[in-house]
């Protein structure tokens, strides 16, 4: 009996995760399991204003993938969501001095999509709802959305909260 005591003590006083590395907090970059690629948002990056979310991604070619010379298979960058018109910019950084930007249609199987899916309901863009058991980097960006500070607008004298409910769906803010 005291042998097992001793063990369930020695069991509760042993730290249960890896103290090397990166902190968990600072682990930033997550796997959101699109494929094909390994795709990776930066939870930390995130903001909404008006109708349009934008968040830090990056692309990895996974190992049974080739390129063509055509597309290219890893980069990063950022992507923007506009929730009303339904439309992605992917800007990818790297290429040349200067970003380059695309915008597209979302399809299905696209980052955004996954974007639009799980974060356009902050917007306040009607039809989007929250999803049901979110995945993790999910959570982690809602929460970098809710603590930036409020965008606003001057104009003139008058200050403009673009979040709020009254001026977030005008055009001023979009």
């Amino acid at each position: 009996m005291k042998r097992f005591l001793l063990t369930f003590l020695a069991v509760l006083t042993l730290p249960t995760d890896a103290n090397a590395g990166i902190p968990k907090e600072r682990d930033v970059w997550m796997n959101i399991g699109l494929k094909p690629g390994i795709w990776k948002v930066n939870t930390s990056e995130a903001k909404a204003v008006g109708s349009s979310i934008t968040v830090g991604v990056s692309r990895q070619q996974e190992k049974d993938e080739s390129s063509d010379g055509y597309y290219l298979m890893s980069w990063s960058g950022k992507t923007k969501v506009n929730c009303k018109t339904f439309k992605q910019t992917l800007t990818v950084k790297g290429l040349s001095l200067l970003p380059v930007s695309r915008t597209i249609k979302i399809e299905p199987d696209t980052i955004g999509y996954t974007l639009a899916d799980n974060l356009c309901y902050l917007t306040g863009v009607e039809g989007y709802t929250p999803n049901e058991n979110p995945p993790e980097w999910v959570n982690r960006v809602v929460k970098t959305i809710e603590t930036k500070p409020k965008k606003y607008l001057q104009k003139g004298s008058v200050k403009i909260n673009c979040d709020s409910p009254v001026w977030k769906r005008k055009p001023i803010c979009n």
